[in-house]
């Protein structure tokens, strides 16, 4: 089973992630801003990394760099 950690920005328009990926089977370790996102993938270790954001910043490519 494949693991991932959701990085969101919360707000209404945010779609719900979350819910889906477990529907289709797969487990999701949680959902983190991208401030946290360096500390939580280290600390996690999730096969897969899925971003949702509406308007990326430099700090989200920085991140996920």
């Amino acid at each position: 089973m494949n693991t991932v950690l959701i990085v969101a920005s919360p707000g209404p328009a945010q779609p719900p992630l979350q819910a889906d990926l477990e529907a289709a089977g797969i487990h999701v370790l949680g959902a983190v801003s991208c401030d946290m996102l360096v500390r939580e993938a280290a600390r996690q270790a999730p096969d897969v990394v899925v971003c949702w954001e509406p308007l990326p910043g430099a700090s989200l490519f920085q991140a996920l760099e």
